[in-house]
């Protein structure tokens, strides 16, 4: 069972090939060992990047403390580090502010009508982007030249997000309802 199961030359094979993206399973703190938490620090010390889930569990997880101690840092910014209208939520500019101040980052992805993984919370554009469209009828084309409420912002792509994130923080990620959402299972 990952990760007490990797040995060197796992982490060789690691080091030598593209990213590997593994998400790891934690209910409860006491689920973390010091064997798991070194092998998880050589994991992405030989460049892997390392997500986690986590499903609340009535008795066993549900309160704030034990949740929080199943993060690396203590903050989480929710759409990234934004404020207000000047730093749009989902924004590339939201993230590197969260990125800066060392905070795992929950965000949204959707997908587009031509099949691009966007992040973006909403069904429709209307609230961040003033057009009464839904996302998923409409090309990356369209989606990349809006601009979230008004700034220079724009709709960015997952793989924008994480060439930016580059395994620096942890990312929580929310997949919203899609009617081509079995696309992400490729």
């Amino acid at each position: 069972v990952f990760p007490n199961g990797l040995c060197a030359e796992h982490f060789n094979v690691i080091r030598n090939s593209k990213p590997i993206w593994i998400i790891i399973h934690i209910n409860h703190p006491r689920e973390i060992t010091t064997d798991f938490a070194e092998n998880v620090k050589r994991f992405r010390d030989a460049g892997g990047i390392v997500l986690s889930q986590t499903v609340l569990l009535r008795g066993v997880n549900d309160c704030p403390f034990v949740m929080m101690n199943l993060f690396e840092n203590k903050y989480i910014a929710h759409r990234g580090l934004h404020f207000n209208k000047e730093i749009p939520e989902n924004s590339l500019l939201a993230f590197k502010n969260a990125i800066e101040k060392n905070y795992s980052i929950e965000l949204d992805i959707t997908i587009s009508k031509d099949n691009q993984i966007v992040v973006f919370h909403d069904e429709n554009l209307h609230r961040l982007c003033g057009v009464k469209e839904n996302i998923e009828e409409m090309n990356y084309s369209f989606l990349k030249e809006l601009k979230l409420y008004e700034t220079n912002e724009h709709i960015p792509l997952f793989t924008e997000v994480l060439d930016l994130v580059s395994g620096k923080i942890t990312l929580i990620i929310e997949i919203k309802k899609h009617k081509n959402i079995g696309i992400l299972e490729n």
